[in-house]
């Protein structure tokens, strides 16, 4: 004000105190004719629609519910007047802090684990072909020894040769090995998520005793150890080659070998702060010893078919063989630097390998006294044979004679319903051709095929007509994320004592900590072991026997959920049950229940959140597995899953 005055009163015009200042002419004249100095009052703040539900919406958030439009949904039941945007430009900053998460650090014992993993290293070029060079490395978890070498594939042979090295190497096998997925050890995932393992690798983790695990897909940090030793590979290896590259694979290899021994091995580790060797000396104590074992026996070859002018097919050459065996299928292989040919149990042809692709290597002899076909010269003339008269036989006869051994085979095995066998027979044979065992064990590997087949369609029809929910193991439930949990009790409700002993089993705790999970679990166990099980929610429960009771088949709906060895019931006290359930409830499923002698028996606490019962004398007693959804803690025991151990099954 008083620098408005002062610049009038200097003789300034109102449009050059405006251009000065800054201010508008209007404020200008307006305070040079009343100059009284304006009093600002501090606005009043608003309070957020959201505000009352962000103490809901945080508990929501901590059980993993984030879709903005669920939380609307649920808001809208909760009286909240406010709009869409409001709740997601709310979430917004809530998700990107909650992307950064701790990740827990995961050590092994001694000899417990090893982890195993491929990384490209460069490439090789080799008469004038240049091919991707690939880096193995094999490191044990708890000393972090390391083991290393070059190849140019990632074949299944190979890989199998690498883990010999390193176990001659360290003198021993580790319990397990860790194996991200490559599809040379893995082959998929069941209908019920289970592993699908690749045939020969498994049977070579059996030789050698140890069991191959899959990490997590997408979540490279579950195997970080040998993750973070590919990188050092290339950071303190690969980095000291350039400019002095090895002039081979092989001179490449010991070069990788004695930096392994020399550096790798003998460095002090930045994560454990130990001697690599001297941790090495627990590690090797702790694994089983190899004892000079012999190497398994597998041969890397693949089945070929000879094609017409006696040439066969190799990784992109051709091979000569033998013209006797034109269209005939034969087995190739690399056998100490050659190409070699078999047929059968014969050995047809040796190669040296082809110097680039799509050389066409020819050995002379391989050709000589081809039938090339003759031409008679001169006139064309005919000869007619007369044909003998012979014997009028049925057709069936015919038939018979023209059928194969293999076509009668799968004629008797369709009569007897050995489809599983049958599908595989080719297999089998190939296999037996391939091996030569003994009658007795090639009888058990097929009747085995049959029993595997059986067993399986059992367990999926058991699954299905369990109405479970999803299929859950015991493996599958990370115990170290819900510390509550008393996980020696788990492995003895895994034994399935209970059912033998007749009893209930309660799983009590609050939404979201793995209840359903543990029931569905028992109830796979037990369909594994052969007795039937049944799932459902209590809810589901009540309202089908309330409406068996009002049309008088109660008696026959009891039956059904009697009928199996184990009955999970899952989401007592989780939803209200609407009036109509419970008056239908009250007249009639009260009374069914108590039939089945299972809601009316006194409970003993056991640990953890873990109730069992004994049950009394019913017509056909079901074992009953109920999760009991715990809102606030009443019970004299603890409940599964603390607000610090929480997480959803």
């Amino acid at each position: 004000m008083d620098e408005i005055n002062e610049l009038k009163r200097s003789g300034m015009s109102i449009q050059a105190i405006s251009e000065l200042t800054g201010y508008d002419r209007k404020t200008i004249r307006k305070y040079l004719l009343k100059p009284v100095v304006p009093a600002y009052r501090s606005r009043p703040v608003s309070v957020s629609k959201l505000e009352p539900f962000k103490p809901y919406l945080s508990e929501r958030m901590q059980v993993g519910i984030w879709n903005a439009q669920v939380l609307l949904r649920e808001l809208r039941e909760r009286n909240y007047t406010g709009g869409y945007t409001i709740l997601k430009d709310w979430l917004k900053p809530q998700r990107e802090s909650a992307q950064v998460v701790a990740v827990r650090r995961f050590e092994t014992p001694p000899g417990k684990q090893a982890q195993v993993d491929w990384g490209h290293i460069g490439s090789l070029a080799e008469n004038g072909d240049e091919r991707k060079l690939w880096g193995f490395t094999i490191t044990l978890g708890y000393s972090r020894m390391m083991m290393a070498e070059a190849a140019t594939d990632q074949k299944l042979g190979t890989l199998l040769r690498m883990h010999e090295t390193a176990f001659r190497q360290w003198g021993a096998v580790p319990a397990e090995i860790l194996y991200d997925r490559m599809k040379t050890i893995w082959t998929g995932t069941d209908q019920r998520g289970e592993i699908i393992w690749n045939a020969v690798f498994l049977d070579f983790a059996r030789y050698w005793g140890f069991t191959p695990r899959l990490c997590r897909p997408y979540r490279a940090q579950t195997k970080g150890k040998i993750e973070s030793g590919v990188k050092y590979i290339r950071r303190n290896f690969l980095c000291g080659l350039l400019g002095r590259e090895p002039a081979s694979l092989a001179d490449f290899n010991a070069e990788l070998r004695r930096w392994v021994a020399e550096v790798a091995n003998q460095r002090v580790h930045g994560t454990t702060r130990a001697q690599v060797l001297i941790r090495f000396d627990e590690d090797q104590f702790a694994m089983q010893p190899v004892n000079g074992r012999p190497g398994y026996p597998y041969r890397d070859d693949e089945l070929r078919r000879v094609a017409r002018d006696a040439y066969v097919s190799w990784r992109g050459s051709r091979y000569s063989v033998p013209w006797e065996y034109a269209g005939k299928e034969v087995w190739v292989r690399e056998c100490d630097r050659d190409i070699e040919v078999r047929h059968g149990a014969e050995r047809i042809a040796t190669h040296a390998p082809a110097a680039r692709q799509h050389q066409v290597v020819t050995l002379g002899e391989h050709h000589e006294g081809i039938l090339l076909g003759n031409r008679t010269a001169g006139k064309t003339l005919v000869h007619i044979q007369q044909a003998p008269v012979v014997e009028r036989r049925p057709l069936a006869a015919y038939e018979s004679l023209a059928m194969t051994t293999v076509e009668r085979l799968r004629t008797t095995l369709s009569a007897l319903s050995l489809t599983a066998i049958d599908a595989r027979l080719e297999t089998l044979l190939e296999s037996a051709a391939k091996k030569e065992p003994a009658y007795g064990d090639f009888l058990l590997e097929m009747m085995s095929a049959e029993a595997d087949a059986r067993r399986q369609r059992y367990l999926k029809t058991r699954l299905q007509l369990a109405h479970l929910p999803y299929v859950k193991t015991f493996d599958q439930f990370d115990f170290a994320f819900q510390p509550s949990i008393d996980e020696r009790q788990i492995r003895e409700l895994r034994t399935l004592r209970f059912v033998h002993e007749a009893s209930n089993v309660i799983l009590l705790g609050p939404p979201g900590v793995g209840k359903t999970h543990l029931a569905v679990a028992l109830a796979e166990s037990s369909i594994q072991s052969g007795q039937a099980a049944y799932f459902m929610t209590a809810h589901d429960l009540v309202t089908d026997l309330g409406r068996a009771y009002r049309e008088g088949r109660l008696d026959r709906r009891l039956r059904i959920y009697l009928a199996p060895k184990v009955l999970v019931i899952d989401e007592m006290g989780y939803l209200p049950l609407t009036s109509s359930v419970r008056r239908s409830s009250s007249n009639s499923s009260a009374p069914a229940m108590r039939g089945a002698a299972s809601f009316s028996l006194p409970t003993r606490a056991t640990a953890n959140g873990v109730r069992s019962s004994a049950i009394r004398s019913s017509p056909r007693p079901s074992l009953i597995v109920c999760c009991i959804t715990r809102r606030q803690s009443t019970y004299g025991v603890k409940a599964i899953g603390s607000k610090n151990g929480a997480k959803r099954g």
